[in-house]
């Protein structure tokens, strides 16, 4: 498996990746990606910013995230809680695998691969988010050792989310 830049030519796998995801949180009752977001306009954006990513396995795209080293106005503030530190951080977004390959560990796995690029860089902490009613992905952070800080608030719609922090090893 390799993770790599995601580049336009591969839009749409991860648009079906994503759309799965979507479909799979409509089947849940979880109101989290069922308004058009993330969309292709998003991922666009995330590629010319440098953040994209896919999980590639035998030539195939098993799933995506974003992984930015910038701070998200998202993460500013919180609704309740507190971050663990304010340290400069990695924040992972719309991690999605297909649907054909859950279960074998490929979230876990760009995870691990988020940390590996923070420790190229000397970042101590990685910062994500999700909907309180992800239970699958709030317990891939957990199970990875990502602590619940609290809730944030979001600008795009100002829906809430959870918010976990990770502190790397110095």
């Amino acid at each position: 498996m390799e993770l790599r830049r995601m580049e336009t030519h591969d839009l749409p796998a991860v648009m079906a990746i994503l759309h799965q995801a979507q479909a799979y949180f409509k089947a849940q009752g979880i109101d989290q990606w069922q308004d058009g977001y993330p969309d292709e306009a998003t991922l666009l954006q995330d590629i010319q910013n440098g953040t994209a990513y896919v999980a590639e396995q035998d030539k195939m795209i098993a799933g995506c995230a974003t992984v930015a080293f910038t701070p998200d106005e998202n993460y500013t503030t919180m609704v309740s809680g507190q971050w663990l530190t304010d340290r400069p951080y990695a924040v992972i977004h719309r991690i999605a695998v297909d649907e054909q390959l859950k279960g074998q560990g490929i979230a876990g796995w760009i995870l691990a691969q988020a940390e590996q690029m923070c420790s190229q860089r000397d970042v101590l902490s990685i910062k994500i988010d999700t909907h309180q009613d992800n239970a699958s992905m709030r317990r891939l952070l957990e199970k990875h050792n990502y602590q619940l800080c609290g809730v944030i608030q979001l600008h795009r719609d100002l829906s809430l989310r959870v918010a976990y922090e990770k502190r790397l090893e110095e």
